[in-house]
């Protein structure tokens, strides 16, 4: 966000070649489910939106959602890793 005034709509654009500053060469990809990457939410925009980057954890499957409340753990989502700047 300091970067660019925004949050990105995904995290493909986070190692784009056009935009005035590269954040990242590479996207990691999960460890928990191979050739995939991290899963991404942004809600909301400007200065009051949030963000919701998370692996699936090792059940594989993902269980977490980004909402105005901030982050809601459903049933497959005990085991997901992540990071976030919204409420909890």
């Amino acid at each position: 966000m300091n970067h660019h005034n925004h949050y990105p709509d995904n995290l493909g654009q986070l190692k784009e070649e056009g935009i005035a500053i590269r954040i990242i060469n590479k996207l990691p990809t999960d460890p928990f489910k191979e050739g995939e990457n991290y899963q991404y939410q942004v809600n909301g925009s400007g200065e009051l939106a949030t963000f919701l980057i998370f692996s699936v954890g090792p059940d594989g499957e993902p269980g977490l959602t980004l909402g105005d409340d901030g982050i809601t753990v459903g049933p497959n989502g005990e085991d997901d890793i992540y990071v976030t700047n919204a409420k909890t």
